[in-house]
């Protein structure tokens, strides 16, 4: 694994979209390299290019 994939595909989501508790959780070793964080994808039609996925997110509320 590389440098730039291993923070900007494992570290960089967490430290820009995690919460509080998954960044002290998960920062510290992955920033001193006792740990690795990982990127994987797949969707039909699209294979391992995460440009050319279809799949988008969507809001929810729940009810009742």
């Amino acid at each position: 694994m590389t440098l730039e994939a291993g923070v900007g595909l494992g570290i960089n989501p967490i430290l820009t979209y995690g919460t509080d508790e998954q960044k002290k959780t998960w920062l510290p070793d992955l920033v001193a390299g006792r740990r690795l964080a990982g990127f994987g994808l797949t969707e039909p039609g699209a294979g391992s290019d995460a440009g050319a996925t279809k799949t988008r997110p969507s809001s929810t509320t729940a009810s009742g």
